[in-house]
């Protein structure tokens, strides 16, 4: 073996080891879903002992189990994403869902009734329905899903995903950034008076929402099952790339019992994972002069005072995404790859970046001023 391949097996002895430790706090996210059927024959009798295994259409991870005297099978602690069912039974035709969607958080009910009895050719049942239940009958959360793609298709004021969250009945944005009296009685804060969690979104109003009627300050904000709420606001504390979710819950009444702390709504963002196919995205929200409409009015040259007419309020928003399996190829010489992530092991990357001007405002009649040290200062 020579120096360039014990660096590469060394390389990848580091990168399971990362693997493996930070592996150990998945088990203890609670963003997971889980996937509950019965198995049937075409006479609605139940058929016990049939062999059932799952496959995550995305990673190809695979689990199996075996369906009880009653015909009930399970299996919990679901990755979201979309799953191929196969139910197995002597006697009866293999039964396929092939796209069965398990979305945050959610508790999904299958029909694995056998339709045929099994034929001289052995056939396969093919079911390709991917429709999901109108009505969540087997909790009792009152909610809605919102998916990546409305994520990144719909208009957000400075990429803030939280916006999506009113799209759900009974959740409104207050017009303001206030979280209540400053005091006792009814001495009232300042109107629209910035709180720091809101400064970074000020035409969006930052995470504050209020679902049926609570306060702004009684949601409870998860981030792939992890607790995402910062503590003097109770406010979302890490906004995700929008680009990087998956989907989000937003459960606005009778939650699960682990989850019950909240008074008001509860937001649980799933973020996008690699999968055997490569993906990825790039994205730049620009806000400013270049280009604009009223690009005239900002030319100094046009402007008698010498100074721009109109303030030059300037953001960038910018980022991107990449996914896929861990390739570790082999170095000198050639051949299939020293290791092959597909099936197995999986990357995903996501950065968003926020660049941005709010000019001093000035005018004929009032000029703001930012007031800085003095040098004796």
């Amino acid at each position: 073996m020579n120096d360039i391949q014990k660096k590469a097996v060394f390389l990848y002895s580091v990168l399971l080891l990362c693997f493996v430790i930070l592996s150990g706090s998945v088990f203890a996210q609670s963003n997971k879903g889980s996937i509950i059927g019965t198995t049937k024959d075409p006479n609605e009798a139940a058929v016990p002992n049939a062999k059932v295994t799952i496959v995550n259409n995305a990673t190809g991870e695979t689990r199996e189990t075996t369906s009880s005297e009653e015909g009930d099978f399970s299996f919990a602690n679901l990755e979201p994403g979309n799953y191929k069912i196969t139910v197995e039974a002597t006697g009866l035709r293999t039964l396929v869902l092939s796209s069965v969607t398990v979305e945050t958080n959610s508790r999904v009910p299958v029909d694995a009734k056998f339709t045929e009895v099994s034929g001289v050719d052995n056939s396969v049942v093919t079911i390709t329905d991917d429709s999901a239940p109108l009505v969540e009958s087997e909790t009792s959360v009152r909610g809605d899903v919102i998916t990546g793609r409305e994520v990144t298709d719909l208009p957000l004021g400075q990429r803030n995903f939280t916006v999506l969250a009113g799209l759900s009945p009974g959740v409104t944005r207050p017009t303001g950034s206030s979280f209540g009296l400053l005091g006792g009685g009814n001495e009232a804060r300042q109107p629209n008076f910035p709180s720091a969690e809101t400064a970074r979104f000020r035409e969006s109003g930052g995470s504050a929402i209020s679902a049926n009627g609570a306060r702004v300050t009684q949601n409870e904000f998860l981030l792939d099952g992890v607790d995402n709420n910062e503590a003097q606001f109770r406010q979302i504390a890490i906004f995700p790339n929008p680009d990087g979710i998956a989907e989000f819950k937003i459960e606005t009444s009778v939650p699960r019992a682990e989850l019950g702390r909240a008074g008001g709504a509860i937001i649980s963002t799933t973020l996008k994972s690699g999968g055997n196919d490569f993906h990825g995205s790039a994205f730049e929200f620009y806000q400013g002069r270049f280009l604009s409409a009223a690009a005239a009015q900002y030319d100094e040259t046009n402007n008698p005072n010498g100074r721009t007419s109109v303030p030059n309020y300037l953001s960038h928003n910018f980022g991107g995404t990449i996914g896929g399996p861990i390739y570790l190829p082999r170095f000198g010489d050639g051949g299939p790859y020293l290791y092959d992530g597909r099936n197995r092991t999986f990357f995903f990357f996501s950065y968003g970046g926020q660049r941005g001007f709010v000019p001093a405002v000035e005018t004929d009649s009032i000029v703001n001023t930012i007031p800085v040290p003095t040098t004796r200062q």
